[in-house]
Parts: C-alpha cells; structure tokens; sequence
C-alpha cells in the first residue's frame, strides 16, 4: 500500500467507503462486515470513510465499533438532516451541523481527522463553511468540503 500525507497524518491512497455498512443496500451481515473491514486492514488501509447520513446513523456506529482498538484513521461527513425522519435534505446551519458533528462523534467512538460538509452547493459554502470549520476544530483535525454528483440518491 501506498501513503500519502493528509494533514498530519500518512494516509493509505486507497480508503474504505462505510456507505455499504449503512444497511442501504439490505441488512448487513456484522460477521461479512467485520471480514472487509479485517481485508482493508490486512491489506494496509488506514483511512476510512462515512458520513451520517449512511444509514441514518448505522454506518458510522458500526464503523466505530469494528475499528475499535485500531490505530486507523476516520473521516466523515455532515450536512444531510436525517434526524427528523422523513428524507434527508441538506442543512447547513449552525445549530444543525453543531448536533451532527457531536452525534458523528458519538458515534464513530473516536475523533475523526477530518470532518466534511457533505455535497454543499457553492453558495452553502459560501455562507456555512467559516461557522463550519470553527465547530469542526472541536470535533477534528481538519475540515473540508465533499464534492460529489449532483444525485438525489438518499
């Protein structure tokens, strides 16, 4: 494997998508999962990726626990409001993305290294990403952006 620096840290160039531990494909299989996530490990990743929305929730907390006790690196995503049922639409207020940072947290068991305003569009980056990155240094090593397609898949 190879690495790259990412912040402080030396990244694998290769990371594990936590989207497919989110359940939204079908019910996860916690033995099948623990074996990608053991495949990743062996095959020297140490970047791992997720964000809240995966699964409402699910993929970051079963993140958190199969990586528990291993000195990995997470990142993840905020920005699609979840919380109050229904489909997720994009939020990135300050109160909002506050209660997200916490509860990715909370969930992942471990502070991330960095965390993302998931797909904003330019003009959400324009108006959240300074009040973002300043909750972000509570919750992470670094922030940023995730640009991604324009897909109303969630």
């Amino acid at each position: 494997m190879r690495y790259r620096r990412l912040g402080p840290a030396s990244v694998s160039e290769v990371s594990f998508g936590a989207w497919v531990l989110g359940g939204m494909y079908g019910r996860v299989d916690k033995a099948e999962a623990r074996a990608l996530v053991k495949k990743a490990l062996d095959l020297g990743v140490n970047l791992f990726d997720a964000a809240d929305v995966y699964g409402a929730g699910a993929a970051e907390r079963a993140l958190g626990e199969l990586l528990e006790g291993w000195d990995v690196y997470v990142t993840t995503k905020v920005g699609y409001d979840f919380y109050g049922g229904g489909r997720p639409r994009r939020r990135y207020d300050e109160a909002y993305l506050s209660q997200a940072l916490r509860m990715s947290v909370e969930r992942l068991g471990r502070r991330p290294l960095a965390v993302l305003m998931h797909n904003p569009t330019a003009e959400d980056v324009r108006r959240s990403y300074k009040a973002f990155a300043g909750l972000a240094e509570a919750h992470a090593d670094m922030a940023g952006v995730a640009l991604g397609p324009e897909l109303d898949v969630l």
